[in-house]
């Protein structure tokens, strides 16, 4: 199947970027941005594990600024949704990234962005 990973900077977006993983059915998102960030450094994550629910607190070298109120914050839209464009059309998504799984043409997005 083929899942569609972006990351957006800033708000509104100032840079994005666009990832097509494609992967076997029932694969988790963790397992997904593991694959992105072998493919492409930008995707590089840290994964903060002394939680409950692991969090994810840095992507591609940029942390969580608590100091700037800027977090990555994790949404999803469905294969049905052609508009990603508009935010909209993003559902926020407080889950773990372990937990979630995709179906093939969704669209996940990590946005730094505040919150």
């Amino acid at each position: 199947m083929l899942v569609h990973y972006s990351l957006n900077y800033g708000f509104p977006p100032e840079i994005k970027q666009t990832i097509q993983i494609h992967v076997e059915e029932g694969t988790n998102f963790l397992d997904i941005m593991r694959l992105a960030q072998e493919i492409n450094p930008k995707y590089r994550f840290r994964l903060s594990e002394n939680r409950e629910v692991p969090a994810v607190y840095s992507i591609g070298e940029m942390p969580n600024d608590a100091e700037k109120g800027m977090y990555w914050a994790l949404y999803k839209t469905s294969r049905n949704s052609n508009e990603t464009a508009n935010e909209k059309h993003w559902v926020s998504y407080i889950g773990g990234v372990r937990q979630l799984i995709l179906a093939d043409g969704d669209k996940v997005l990590f946005w730094y962005r505040p919150l």
